[in-house]
């Protein structure tokens, strides 16, 4: 499936190890690339080939996914994670690119440390659309909020298995429809691990689910405003109705999709900032449009001045 063969190796990034996938010549530029949550490396590997062409592109297993170790989920984990990768494979103004989760950890890592990137690509990473009783009721909002994502947390995190490998990949395309069978039976493949009588688990640690528990949507806004390179903002325009609404904790008081006004509220956060819509394509943009996303990619790095 790929025109590149990347090199699968890991890094000690101080309290554990990522898995990550290298691809493309030493010599070019650098592009580090993270998955969102109960993704994998794998699931980028287009969007690697791509840029691989005229960049050198490390694609991380976030911690708890993949190859990579399993520890504490926040953000500063995350972010910390990147910064250690950075550290100790010696990469000098890399391209961030992230979706998701991933997406939030690349925007926190440019805006804390924006000396390092030379450039980053969000890919759904704003966050859902903003919640209307936050306004008209703050503080009942916050504590009904927080008393699910107490409820959540407190109950067993259990992984998923599937009777066969077969049944995961039958289930992992009706979840994405769009996504070429091939590559979905692909990525079932790389994705999951045998339980040793013929059923088969996600390689992720549920336990990361609880991310979301440490994030502060304000806070994350203020470090945005730190990023100061050039940055790519890439949304997929079915992105409500086929994730946020059937998946946000009180979906029902979400409005329904981002308002142009709120959209330019956030990222006028970011003093260098392009965006675009990808038609078509719900949050798991790479899935949907992965020609369109790899094109749009490419043609923003390939604008970029030298590092």
């Amino acid at each position: 499936m790929s025109s590149f063969q990347p090199g699968e190796r890991r890094v000690d990034v101080g309290s554990l190890s990522l898995g990550y996938l290298e691809y493309g010549d030493p010599s070019n530029r650098s592009v580090i690339m993270v998955h969102g949550l109960g993704d994998s490396a794998w699931s980028l590997d287009p969007l690697a080939q791509t840029l691989a062409r005229t960049h050198r592109v490390f694609s991380f297993d976030l911690r708890g996914h993949g190859r990579s170790d399993w520890g504490a989920y926040t953000l500063a984990h995350f972010v910390g994670d990147l910064r250690g990768a950075v550290e100790t494979l010696e990469l000098e103004r890399p391209i961030v690119i992230g979706h998701s989760l991933g997406g939030h950890a690349a925007s926190q890592f440019c805006g804390i440390y924006p000396e390092i990137p030379s450039a980053a690509v969000i890919i759904e990473g704003l966050g859902p659309p903003p919640n209307r009783r936050a306004e008209s009721d703050p503080d009942g909002h916050q504590r009904d909020y927080w008393q699910q994502v107490i409820e959540r947390v407190r109950r067993p995190a259990r992984s998923r298995p599937h009777e066969s490998l077969d049944a995961a990949i039958e289930r992992f395309q009706r979840a994405h429809p769009l996504l070429d069978p091939a590559r979905a039976a692909f990525l079932v493949e790389k994705n999951t691990k045998d339980r040793g009588d013929g059923s088969v688990e996600w390689r992720f640690d549920p336990e990361t689910r609880d991310w979301l528990a440490g994030h502060d949507h304000e806070r994350a806004e203020q470090r945005w405003r730190g990023v100061a390179c050039p940055t790519l903002v890439v949304l997929g325009n079915e992105a409500w109705e086929r994730f946020w609404q059937p998946n946000m904790i009180m979906s029902q008081d979400l409005d329904g999709p981002m308002s142009e006004a709120e959209l330019a509220r956030r990222l006028a956060n970011f003093a260098n900032v392009q965006y675009l819509t990808m038609e078509g394509a719900g949050h798991m943009v790479h899935y949907d449009k992965p020609d369109e996303l790899n094109m749009a990619v490419g043609e923003f790095v390939s604008s970029l001045p030298p590092a």
